[in-house]
C-alpha cells in the first residue's frame, strides 16, 4: 500500500500503526515542552459520537474538545484505534473557530509541510497512514488554558453472526481525563431491509425509539462522568415473526459462553 498523508492549511496530523494496542477511545497524550519534566494531563470536554448503520456499513462520526490547562502552548499525540478494515473518511480540526479539513497528499510531502509549518511557528496537523488500523497523530499547537476540538469519521462493514449485529465503540479511555466529563453522548440509527427483532446493549442503559420493523434510534447520553468501559450494542434481524438468535464464543481452554436472543414480530 501507497503511503498518503491528509494535509489542510493551518493543520497537520501524523498518523502510523502501533500493533501492540488495544481498543482504546481518542486521546491526546502530551509532550513536554524544553525544561518542563511533566505536564498535567489533557481533560476532555465533551464527547460525542453519532453512528448510522444502513445494512451493515456502519459510518462513525466523532467530536472531541480537549482542554488544556497548562499555561503553555504544548504539542500533543492524539491516538485513535480504528476497527479492523475501517477507512477514514473524515478528518478535521477547529482553527480560531474554523473547520479545517484535510486534503490527501503523499506522506513525504507531508511530512516535509509538517517540519516547514512547525519550524515557522504556525498551527499545523499532519497525517500519514501506514495502515488503517490504528492512528497516532500529532497535533501542535493545543493553545495554553485554551481548547482543541477533534473531528473524525470512519466507515465499517459489520458483521452477522447467525442474524446477530455487533456494533462497539471505545469509550474507556475517557477515565483517563484530567476531570469528568461535561457531557457524552452515543446517537445510533439503524437501516435494514431486514425486519429487526432484539435490540440490546450490554454495556450502557439506553433509549431504543423504534420506527417499524425496520429503523430504530439508540442514544445513550450523560453528564459530569469519567466513561470507563466501551459502548457495545446488539441487533438481531430475521425474517420469521419470531426471532431467535444464538451467538456462542469459547476461547483455548476456558470455559466458554453464549447469548440468546428471543424477540417476537413488531
Amino acid at each position: 500500500m501507497g503511503k498518503y498523508a491528509m494535509i489542510g492549511f493551518g493543520l497537520i496530523v501524523s498518523l502510523l500503526v502501533i500493533s501492540n494496542l488495544g481498543y482504546a477511545d481518542g486521546f491526546i497524550i502530551p509532550v513536554p515542552p524544553p525544561g518542563v519534566v511533566r505536564v498535567p494531563p489533557l481533560a476532555i470536554k465533551y464527547h460525542r459520537v453519532s453512528v448510522e448503520i444502513d445494512d451493515l456499513v456502519a459510518r462513525t462520526k466523532i467530536d472531541q474538545v480537549f482542554v488544556n490547562e497548562f499555561n503553555r502552548d504544548l504539542e500533543g499525540t492524539y491516538i485513535f484505534p480504528l476497527p479492523k478494515g475501517a477507512n477514514i473518511t473524515d478528518f478535521a480540526m477547529y482553527i480560531n473557530g474554523e473547520r479545517i479539513s484535510g486534503e490527501l497528499l503523499e506522506s513525504d510531502k507531508a511530512r516535509s509541510i509538517y517540519q516547514n509549518i512547525v519550524n515557522q511557528m504556525r498551527d499545523p496537523a499532519l497525517l500519514e497512514y501506514f495502515d488503517r488500523d490504528l492512528f497516532k497523530i500529532r497535533v501542535y499547537p493545543i493553545p495554553a488554558h485554551g481548547e482543541k476540538r477533534i473531528q473524525l469519521e470512519y466507515s465499517e462493514v459489520l458483521k452477522a453472526d447467525a442474524g446477530v449485529v455487533r456494533y462497539h465503540y471505545p469509550l474507556d479511555t475517557e477515565k483517563f481525563s484530567a476531570r469528568p466529563l461535561e457531557d457524552v453522548s452515543v446517537a445510533v440509527t439503524i437501516n435494514s431491509q431486514q425486519p429487526m427483532k432484539s435490540i440490546y446493549s450490554p454495556s450502557h442503559e439506553v433509549a431504543i425509539d423504534r420506527k417499524g420493523d425496520h429503523q430504530a434510534t439508540v442514544s445513550f447520553e450523560d453528564a459530569h462522568i469519567v466513561p470507563d468501559k466501551d459502548f457495545v450494542l446488539y441487533y438481531t434481524v430475521s425474517e420469521k415473526t419470531f426471532g431467535a438468535n444464538l451467538l456462542t464464543y469459547k476461547k483455548t481452554q476456558h470455559d466458554g459462553y453464549f447469548m440468546l436472543m428471543l424477540a417476537p414480530g413488531y
